[in-house]
């Protein structure tokens, strides 16, 4: 199946969507006796992968609560995007429902100033800046192989050391992401291979909408930090990222999982709502072992 680096990304985005139309919705009905009146807005989601290809660039429109919400119409297709590292204006392409630079040999550099133009079809400028970070490495990066406690599908798990991850200090403030990279299969990563297929880790808060993404997010305020069992929601191959993010990022992540709802004044870009931003990167692979047949 195909996996996007940036569920949390989707969440924040079809969150802050809806706000925004219920608001605006319910100011101008206030003044306006046209109750479905409503002023559209640009959504731009735009993140910078330091050493990676310039793509994900999403940008839609916000859409009134007198029809049902749909991804499709939302979509941005036709706009004029271009992005600049200072020397080189790279013109990006739409392919199904982001833009990205074709020429993926170009990657993105570290502690550079990128600068986003966006020219929709309605005449509206978008424009945005960030500064990428530095580059850092593992200190300790994660046990390539790490056993689920037997016989414990709970939420009181033991800590084990081959939990702890360490990394160069590059920032305060850090975010990680823990996700399966194989929701059905097992077997096929074993020593030898078997047809065993993957099942869920059952705990007793697994009726959290959350728990269904294949991907886990949190912040942590320092450069070392155990991962915690409540991570893992499949058994098998997972992949463990811990992102160095700029300030953009880190602020438009922080307010959905601090606030739980837009906050203006975390806005990065002018001309609408949304991020432009960029983080550097580490990442490792860890198989985890199931508890029990």
């Amino acid at each position: 199946m195909k996996l996007n680096f940036n569920v949390m990304m989707i969440k924040i985005r079809i969150h802050i969507i809806l706000i925004l139309v219920l608001l605006t919705t319910i100011l101008i009905s206030c003044e306006d006796p046209v109750p479905y009146d409503y002023i559209e807005q640009k959504y731009v989601e735009a993140v910078l992968i330091v050493g990676e290809p310039i793509k994900g660039i999403v940008i839609m429109r916000t859409q009134p609560l007198s029809g049902v919400f749909n991804y499709d119409s939302s979509l941005v297709r036709n706009a004029d995007v271009t992005i600049s590292d200072g020397v080189n204006n790279f013109k990006l392409q739409f392919k199904d429902s982001a833009y990205y630079y074709p020429d993926t040999n170009y990657k993105i550099l570290p502690e550079t100033k990128y600068t986003l133009s966006i020219n929709c079809p309605d005449n509206k400028t978008i424009t945005g800046e960030t500064s990428t970070p530095k580059i850092f490495n593992w200190i300790k990066p994660p046990k390539k192989i790490i056993y689920y406690p037997k016989g414990q599908d709970s939420i009181d798990l033991p800590y084990i050391d081959s939990l702890n991850l360490e990394w160069e200090l590059a920032t305060i403030f850090y975010m990680i992401s823990v996700k399966c990279l194989d929701t059905l299969n097992y077997g096929k990563y074993l020593t030898p291979p078997t047809d065993e297929l993957n099942r869920r880790i059952t705990r007793r808060f697994s009726n959290d909408l959350r728990y269904r993404e294949i991907t886990n997010w949190s912040f942590i305020p320092n450069n070392k930090t155990p991962v915690l069992w409540y991570y893992f929601k499949w058994y098998g191959m997972q992949e463990v990222t811990i992102w160095n993010p700029d300030k953009n990022f880190l602020n438009w992540g922080l307010q959905y999982f601090v606030n739980a709802s837009y906050d203006p004044r975390l806005n990065s870009i002018k001309g609408g709502i949304g991020v432009f931003g960029s983080a550097s990167v580490i990442r490792d692979t860890t198989f985890l072992v199931k508890n029990q047949p």
